[in-house]
């Protein structure tokens, strides 16, 4: 993931947590037709939010 982002090499601890966090949105041998977050949770997860390692990102800050 770091390599195809073209990010730093100093990004790896977010590269390693990120895919761990991606792992728990793919099925697994042991639930094969559940995610692990639906098996641990109960519930369906919702996808929407996730997006490519290393795209670009703007931050909204709101007027007060």
């Amino acid at each position: 993931m770091l390599a195809d982002s073209g990010l730093p090499k100093s990004l790896w601890a977010e590269a390693a947590a990120t895919a761990c966090y991606v792992r728990n949105f793919v099925p697994s041998s042991c639930h094969p037709g559940v995610i692990p977050a639906e098996a641990w949770t109960g519930k369906q997860q919702d996808v929407s939010h996730l997006r490519p390692f290393g795209c670009t990102a703007f931050a909204k800050v709101p007027k007060e």
